[in-house]
Order: structure tokens, then C-alpha cells, then sequence
């Protein structure tokens, strides 16, 4: 049995989880597309989370800053969704005599647009509220390299799989999760990740993949 699955680690990561103050959710997806059903399978992790962490105050969701005026961030459209879940959720609760014990604030922090840029929009406001408990939430296929840039910023704290938790919702959504991460489009997420793992290790900062990205927008506007 592997540390990471031993009774003590698994008893550790609930610990941790009833002590969490505020949960960051890297968002999944690009400003103008519809919301993916990565970012779905996150309302539904953090649905199943919300109970085991007692002290849960804020959830955050991060990233997906629009490129163009008037475009909606993708963290603030997860926000959104997830606001209309967490209400779903709270009349299913009600109905069934078990109201949720607290209130929780969701709100979206939008000013960055890619996962290194995530972490450290995260880790000020992290320090700004002065969070002394936390959990980092993505989706499964991303969680080496975020792992790997949570380290590069000092952060000891492992990051945590929506589908972790998704999978308890229901047979249903633990089959379905199952036939995602051997999809077509999820191999090649994982290819493409892979591939981005060695990019920030090589460039930690991400200097080329930024001049590059501000190349191609600019090429976009010029052939608009």
C-alpha cells in the first residue's frame, strides 16, 4: 500500500479537511466557451467536500481571465454555476431535514489566465485574508503540474481532484468519471500535459509560452 493511500495519510487528509478555511478551484476551461464539464465535475466535488469541512468559510474559483471587453471570466461563469448548485443543494438538504449548518461566501478571482499565474493570484489573497487553512482543488489529469508549481512557490500543501470527491455523489457519477478519464479527449489532455510539464520546467516563469501567446492575439487582431 502506498503512503499517500495508508490509513494514516487517508485519516491526515480528513483532518485537514475539517480544518480547511477556504477552498480555490483552479478553473477549466477558456473565456467564451461553454462551461466544460471539467468545471461541472469541480460543483460536484465541492458538494460532496462542503460536509467534511466544518470550518469552510469561502470558496474561491480562479482564473480564466477574458482576453476581449465584456467577456465574462470563466472563474466568475463556475462561480455562477456552482452558486445555482450550492442553492439546489441546500432546498435537497432541507427538504430532507438536514439544513446545511453554515453559510458559505463563493466568489471569483479573475485576473490570471494560467495555472502558474492561478497559484500566485491565489496565494495573495491567501495572504490577504490572512487563510491559515486551505485546499487547492483542479481536475485529475492536472494535478502533477500543479503540484509541481505549487512546490516552485513554496507551497508544501497537495492539491486535491475534483473527481476525488465527484465519485461519492453517486454510482452514476463515479461510472461516468471512469469512462472520461480513458476518452479520447482526456488522453489527449494528459499528452498535452505532459508536454506542459516539461515546458515550466524549462521555463519556470513562463516567459515563452506568455511572448506567445501575446504573439497569437496579436496575429488575431491583425487578421480581424
Amino acid at each position: 500500500m502506498g503512503r499517500e493511500n495508508s490509513p494514516e495519510s487517508i485519516s491526515e487528509r480528513e483532518r485537514q479537511l475539517k480544518e480547511t478555511e477556504a477552498i480555490f478551484v483552479l478553473a477549466a476551461g477558456h473565456p467564451g466557451q461553454r462551461l466544460s464539464v471539467d468545471a461541472k465535475l469541480a460543483s460536484i466535488g465541492l458538494l460532496e467536500l462542503i460536509p467534511k469541512a466544518l470550518n469552510l468559510k469561502n470558496i474561491f474559483f480562479v482564473g480564466g481571465r477574458p482576453e476581449v471587453q465584456d467577456q465574462v471570466s470563466v472563474s466568475q461563469e463556475e462561480a455562477d454555476y456552482f452558486r445555482r448548485q450550492l442553492e439546489l443543494e441546500k432546498q435537497r438538504l432541507q427538504k430532507q431535514g438536514k439544513p446545511m449548518p453554515f453559510d458559505i461566501s463563493v466568489e471569483a478571482l479573475s485576473q490570471s489566465n494560467n495555472t502558474l499565474d492561478n497559484l500566485k493570484e491565489l496565494l495573495e489573497e491567501i495572504g490577504r485574508r490572512k487563510i491559515h487553512n486551505f485546499v487547492i482543488m483542479s481536475n485529475q489529469y492536472h494535478l502533477q503540474r500543479v503540484e509541481e508549481m505549487m512546490e516552485s512557490l513554496g507551497l508544501a500543501e497537495k492539491p486535491r481532484a475534483a473527481e476525488e470527491f465527484a465519485t461519492g455523489r453517486s454510482a452514476c457519477h463515479e461510472r461516468l468519471i471512469q469512462r472520461r478519464e480513458v476518452s479520447p479527449s482526456r488522453l489527449l489532455d494528459k499528452a498535452v500535459e505532459k508536454m506542459m510539464i516539461v515546458m515550466f520546467k524549462l521555463d519556470p516563469e513562463y516567459k515563452l509560452i506568455k511572448k506567445w501567446r501575446t504573439f497569437i492575439r496579436s496575429r488575431k487582431a491583425v487578421t480581424k
